[in-house]
């Protein structure tokens, strides 16, 4: 998840594209219209009520959840994610 102020940054976010549905937590901008120019075509929730943010305990933010096959939370991390803390978690999940 990640909000108005987080800094977006989609540098890492090219190895994502079958796996990640982003949620644009607790702001009125559009998510989808952030993404468009830098080719990212995964689903994008605007989450401007903060219904799911609220949902999920987020507090800070950036925020990752890594859900397994089986839809439960299989791991959270907090902060901007590297290549190879990004890697080494979806690894995990396959």
């Amino acid at each position: 998840m990640g909000g108005p102020w987080s800094g977006r940054c989609p540098r890492s976010s090219a190895a994502w594209r079958s796996t990640v549905r982003t949620v644009d937590f607790n702001d009125s901008g559009d998510a989808r219209a952030f993404l468009a120019p830098y080719g990212l075509g995964f689903p994008a929730l605007l989450d401007s009520s903060s219904r799911v943010g609220h949902a999920y305990l987020v507090s800070d933010l950036p925020v990752t959840f890594f859900i397994g096959r089986d839809g439960r939370v299989a791991h959270v991390f907090h902060g901007q994610l590297s290549d190879a803390t990004l890697t080494a978690s979806l690894q995990g999940l396959v």
